[in-house]
């Protein structure tokens, strides 16, 4: 009985396997990204966590990241990075019971001015500007003041990963 189980556990493994079924989640090999953007100037504020997980996605995509736009086949530019909390709820003594965190960023994609040439026409790539935001509530305990604060330090930097893979994720859509 066992060894049928078994035999029928890798029957269908191999099943799952041979029609391409895989898990979920993010590959490189596949992330394909406009060919335009093979050689990328990143323009963002020094110290910005979603310009350093971007960047990341980017390399392992297979772009090169150059260092003047000059130089570049398209310019990513990050702006208006914005965080703010606003309390959600009060309870029955005024005192806060929730948060809400929200944290928004811009992008554009565009090529930079280079000069036309007769065997090299030029073309257009863009990618309009477009801005994106994550949110996350949280309940706040005044009692725990060290652990809440330590909890929005955590929220803030998941939501500044998750807003770098949603701009990756456009930035894919654009081929």
């Amino acid at each position: 009985m066992n060894s049928v189980r078994s035999t029928a556990g890798v029957l269908l493994l191999f099943l799952l396997v041979g029609c391409g079924f895989h898990l979920r989640g993010f590959d490189a090999r596949r992330a394909a990204l406009p060919s335009e953007m093979a050689r990328t100037f990143l323009q963002a504020l020094p110290g910005s966590l979603i310009a350093d997980g971007l960047r990341q996605r980017l390399v392992d995509s297979g772009v090169l990241l150059v260092e003047e736009a000059e130089l570049a086949s398209a310019v990513l530019r990050l702006s208006g990075e914005r965080f703010s909390r606003r309390v959600l709820s009060i309870d029955d003594s005024g005192k806060v019971g929730e948060y809400e965190l929200r944290y928004q960023a811009s992008f554009v994609v565009y090529q930079p001015q280079l000069p036309e040439t007769v065997s090299t026409p030029r073309q257009t790539f863009s990618i309009e500007a477009q801005t994106l935001s994550v949110e996350r509530i949280y309940q706040y305990d005044v009692a725990g003041v060290l652990g809440k604060s330590q909890e929005e330090i955590l929220l803030r930097e998941d939501m500044q990963r998750d807003l770098a893979r949603l701009i990756f994720y456009r930035l894919q859509a654009a081929k």
